[in-house]
């Protein structure tokens, strides 16, 4: 599959889920909406209905990206209007000016051996993987990633979520403090298996399969998508808490309880920094089963042309002929 269009779709479909979600207004950062977006002076919030209203509006990806590759300025303004135009460069770049782009199994087997060696063994594999791209890594960051070293994180949380996850971080203000089952902080796993059972998959609505294009999500994107963000989190002795073989667990903020195999919790975003974006997927029934017959017509055309082929079919015709 094209990587880009899968990189697009993906963050079509994360704006979709938040901008339709109940809790769209603390998905979406006031501060951070395309310049079309209003502000609602009364209640400070940003008049969202107006995204909704030109996401629904875009032309379908395939022709999004055909006048994008053209990068003739009368075409674009022919197919987009200037507010979508404004949401499409929203999307592609994020307010730190980072940026997603498209990765593969392979690249990231590159980094991360060990953990790849995991991810296949556990069938945890994602359909697509996206990279993020820093523009300016923190040199603070660096410092204490350097000083105590890293480990690699997993966490899975529903699609809503993901477009302020990408754009903004996890957020700190949305900890539930008293709520934690091994204390206060940003919970990963270093199981990807784990991270996996916490995705829930959103089920892509008939207006968002149109605007992806129905043979795109058919044939590559799935109907049914889930997401899980690969993060390193620094080993921070008082205030990252995690399993480890040969000293039992970190206790973190504060002293408190140990943490489970597995479990990973980091109480400041300070300690964490995204490194990709898996994307699973899942098709329906009949997808399932049309695949299923094209690949099963596949192989028996395959058996019956290597039997044709095969020597006692040639010796079966010359005996016919006599």
């Amino acid at each position: 599959a094209d990587g880009s269009g899968v990189l697009a779709g993906t963050l079509l479909s994360l704006c979709w889920s938040s901008v339709h979600s109940h809790k769209r207004n603390s998905l979406i950062h006031t501060d951070d909406c395309p310049p079309f977006v209003a502000m609602n002076p009364e209640t400070g919030e940003a008049n969202l209905a107006e995204l909704e209203r030109e996401l629904a509006a875009l032309p379908d990806l395939d022709n999004i990206q055909r006048v994008l590759r053209t990068r003739q300025t009368d075409k674009l303004t022919k197919t987009l209007s200037p507010k979508q135009i404004d949401l499409l460069e929203w999307l592609s770049t994020f307010p730190d000016q980072g940026r997603l782009e498209p990765s593969s199994f392979e690249e990231f087997a590159l980094e991360f051996p060990t953990e790849s060696l995991m991810l296949s063994r556990s069938h945890s594999k994602p359909n697509y993987i996206m990279k993020f791209v820093d523009s300016a890594p923190d040199p603070e960051q660096e410092r204490i990633f350097e000083q105590h070293g890293t480990l690699l994180g997993y966490h899975g949380s529903s699609l809503e979520n993901f477009l302020s996850i990408v754009r903004h971080g996890f957020q700190e203000k949305c900890i539930k403090y008293g709520h934690g089952l091994f204390g206060d902080g940003i919970y990963f796993s270093t199981d990807p298996l784990v991270a996996k059972n916490f995705v829930s998959y959103y089920q892509l609505p008939k207006d968002l399969i149109r605007l992806l294009g129905p043979s795109f999500v058919n044939g590559i994107f799935g109907h049914r998508i889930g997401c899980c963000i690969v993060c390193q989190v620094a080993k921070h002795p008082t205030d990252v808490k995690f399993a480890c073989k040969d000293a039992g667990s970190y206790i973190g903020i504060n002293g408190g309880p140990g943490i489970a195999k597995h479990y990973v919790m980091a109480s400041s975003t300070r300690y964490i920094r995204h490194r990709y974006l898996f994307l699973y997927s899942k098709f329906d029934g009949n997808s399932q089963r049309l695949l299923f017959i094209i690949v099963l017509a596949y192989i028996l055309v395959l058996g019956l042309i290597f039997f044709i082929k095969s020597k006692q079919m040639k010796r079966l015709l010359s005996s016919a002929r006599f």
